[in-house]
Order: C-alpha cells, then structure tokens, then sequence
C-alpha cells in the first residue's frame, strides 16, 4: 500500500495541458472551444478521481472485514 504518486501527477500533467491549450483557443479568439475543453477536462479528472476514490474505499472496506 501506499500513496500512488502517478493519478496525482497524471492529473497534475493533464491539468497543465489543458491549461495551456485554453490559453492558446482564448488568445486565437476561441472562447467558446476553449470553455468546452476546460468542462471536458474536469469531467476527465473527475472520472479519474473517482475511479480513484472507488479503489480507495474498496481497499478499506477489504482491510476492516474480518
């Protein structure tokens, strides 16, 4: 067991690109694309959190059944 480093980076490293690709739809006067893929990239890293948190609370749920 332990912290798994790699979802926080995953979403850390997406977070980025995401950012970076809103920056660029917004300063080429793509405001409506670039609000579409911020939505879409919290839906992913939701997803992603939440499949996370699922095998989080399995592994406890595991740990405290005798």
């Amino acid at each position: 067991m332990g912290i798994n480093y790699a979802v926080i980076l995953q979403v850390a490293v997406f977070g980025l690109i995401v950012a970076v690709l809103h920056t660029i739809l917004e300063k080429s006067g793509r405001e409506e694309y670039a609000q579409v893929l911020v939505l879409l990239g919290v839906i992913v890293v939701m997803f992603t959190v939440i499949r996370w948190m699922n095998d989080l609370f399995s592994t406890i749920r595991a740990m405290f059944q005798f």
